[in-house]
């Protein structure tokens, strides 16, 4: 879509160019004199170059806009279309079958048949027990990140109420 919109683009230019250089006049036997029918098509050829020129840059621009997110040669979907609603309740015990497949499906740990490796996000792992393992300690440390906010999102309504309580006097 991106080198058809610079060949537009290119084409357009081209044929503005070839317009604005387009002669319009035509020799009589009293002198040249403008013909309005190459006056017209001179603004047709221009016309027509203006409008190659736009859809080019269009088609340029949303080239770049619909091509989804690009890491490391490969598209990546956004988080919140591939992100699964998934919950576990029991013991975290990384050799429970069960467990382990709560990690398989909130992390999208799958088996990669051409690298025979394991995938976790962009992280390869040669055995499902390392891949089990790094999504565990992902866990963990989401559970810590999510711990600490939720403290400090506490503290601060905290700080809030106690403000409007010295603010209107109702200390306690």
């Amino acid at each position: 879509m991106k080198v058809i919109g610079i060949l537009a683009i290119c084409a357009g230019v081209i044929l503005a160019l070839f317009a604005y250089n387009l002669d319009t006049s035509v020799d009589t036997g009293f002198g040249r004199v403008n013909n309005i029918g190459l006056m017209e098509s001179r603004t047709n050829f221009l016309h027509t170059g203006l409008a190659a020129i736009v859809a080019g840059i269009l088609l340029v621009g949303f080239a770049g806009a619909g091509g989804g997110n690009k890491k490391k040669g490969y598209d990546i979907e956004d988080k919140k279309d591939t992100e699964k609603s998934v919950s576990y309740s029991g013991e975290r015990d990384i050799h429970d079958g069960k467990y382990q497949l709560f990690l398989t499906r909130k992390y999208g740990i799958e088996k990669n048949s051409a690298l025979e490796k394991y995938v976790v996000g962009d992280d390869l792992f040669a055995t499902l027990e390392d891949a089990l393992a790094y999504a565990d300690k992902q866990l963990l440390a989401e559970d810590e990140s999510n711990k600490l906010l939720v403290a400090r999102e506490e503290s601060e309504a905290d700080a809030r109420v106690r403000k409007a309580r010295a603010k209107y006097g109702l200390e306690m």
